[in-house]
């Protein structure tokens, strides 16, 4: 379930600034430049839609870890009321620069950290709608505008008679009336004959426009699963980087509060991922390094495949689960208890896997020829265990293994042959029952010879 409602852009700033609207843990850190942020800010001042902004009632069966928006140092430790899932940059960038009584910490165009305040030109600001970008104005944290290398100074704003004299009113306390109102007395002192009426302008044109700026928000209902949580947020951020299932993890088993309650800290799956990923390349090259980015290197999203596949084949034992798989939702539903039970057990099965391929004369990560291949292979090790060491059971997975490889069986899509692979190839091994399809369906062709051009191939 979800609702749409419009939402003063006022209090949703206030419930950053108190830490009742956070960020969940998986979202990425804000990071909009000086010119994007005056174009909202323009935006606001003119009452132009902002978009709508998306948000996750917390409260519900899936819980996040959470973070305040950058900024926000709300006190003490609230709890989230709200999550939210889409419009953190432009929520983020109007906090900071309507909101906080601080500079707002941002980048020039060229990527570099820079401070600003951000100012509106009145004069310009009660002219004519295409001059609004025009009339928002970022100065330094130091509130001084300098050229020729730092020399020349063009602009003084650090007093409260400057910024009246320039007839720049500073943006940061524009939802604070009695600090308004004193800023507007010394600007209408200055000079009274002109800045009486252009201030009422001004008034009508931009401050009230901010004043009762509305934001449409829609909010998911505590009950929505992490699959939709998970669509929702890759759906409505499809100009960022698609949201990575581990991050989703990260986030929900940060979020554990029994785990939280019996050890006093909240886990940190990515730290554990890095101690079995180190402690797997640091003997077998073949896993690649955690931060080589190499495409074959062992990733999380295969450790985690490899997890869920012998979780939903102990359910099917048990007759909980009616499938072994290894799809998104099976990643999603992984429980943090059973990911700290089968974890050590699948590390010491990638372990065996990596001694597997040294005597299949398989040692770097460049000749690995499908990484996939090795997901189902070390959910096999760990549902046999020693049963794998046997002679006659290695020939059985040597023979598997290279069909898979020769018959390139592992060259498309792959979830569904995850689980063929596990449900065969296990009582293959145990029970010498029919071989898996991956043997019975390779083919290999002499004059595919001819047309293997890449180094995988």
């Amino acid at each position: 379930m979800a609702a749409l409602d419009n939402v003063k852009l006022k209090d949703v700033l206030a419930d950053v600034a108190s830490g009742s609207l956070q960020l969940p843990d998986f979202q990425r850190n804000w990071k909009w430049d000086d010119d994007r942020i005056r174009a909202i800010i323009a935006t606001v001042t003119l009452d132009y839609p902002l978009g709508v902004v998306m948000t996750l009632q917390t409260g519900g069966a899936t819980r996040f870890r959470s973070r305040t928006l950058t900024g926000a140092r709300p006190d003490g430790d609230p709890e989230a009321d709200l999550l939210l899932l889409d419009g953190q940059q432009r929520l983020t960038s109007l906090f900071q620069a309507l909101w906080l009584d601080a500079p707002v910490e941002t980048a020039d165009s060229r990527g570099k950290p820079i401070q600003r305040w951000y100012y509106v030109d009145i004069a310009k600001a009660v002219g004519p709608s295409s001059d609004r970008d025009e009339a928002i104005v970022s100065v330094p944290a130091d509130k001084v505008l300098r050229t020729d290398f730092n020399r020349t100074v063009v602009l003084d704003l650090s007093t409260t008679e400057a910024e009246c004299a320039a007839g720049l009113f500073p943006l940061h306390f524009v939802f604070d009336a009695q600090r308004v109102n004193e800023w507007k007395k010394v600007y209408i002192k200055a000079d009274e004959d002109r800045n009486w009426d252009l201030w009422g302008q001004f008034d009508e044109a931009v401050l009230q426009q901010v004043r009762a700026f509305q934001v449409p928000m829609i909010r998911l209902a505590a009950s929505t699963s992490m699959d939709a949580v998970c669509a929702v947020f890759e759906r409505v951020n499809t100009g960022g980087v698609p949201l990575n299932v581990f991050e989703l993890l990260t986030a929900t088993y940060a979020g554990d509060r029994e785990y939280v309650e019996r050890t006093g800290d909240y886990y940190q799956l990515p730290v554990v991922w890095r101690e079995i990923k180190q402690a797997l390349a640091s003997k077998y090259p073949v896993f690649g390094r955690l931060d080589s980015g190499l495409e074959n290197g062992l990733s999380s999203i295969d450790f985690l495949q490899a997890i869920a596949l012998v979780r939903t084949w102990e359910r099917k034992q048990q007759g909980v689960g009616t499938t072994v798989s290894c799809k998104r939702r099976d990643l999603l539903d992984l429980p943090l208890a059973d990911f700290v039970r089968l974890a050590p057990k699948l590390a010491d099965a990638f372990t065996w896997v990596g001694d597997f391929l040294e005597r299949q004369c398989i040692v770097r990560p460049a000749d690995l020829p499908y990484k996939t291949q090795l997901v189902p292979l070390a959910a096999v090790r760990a549902i046999l265990d020693t049963t794998t060491d046997g002679l006659g059971a290695e020939e059985k997975i040597e023979q598997w293994y290279w069909c898979g490889v020769l018959g390139e069986m592992y060259g498309g899509s792959t979830e569904t042959r995850f689980t063929k692979d596990v449900e065969q190839l296990v009582p293959w091994i145990a029970q010498d029952e029919r071989a898996p399809e991956t043997v019975t369906e390779a083919f290999f062709f002499a004059d595919r010879l001819d047309t293997l051009t890449t180094r995988n191939s």
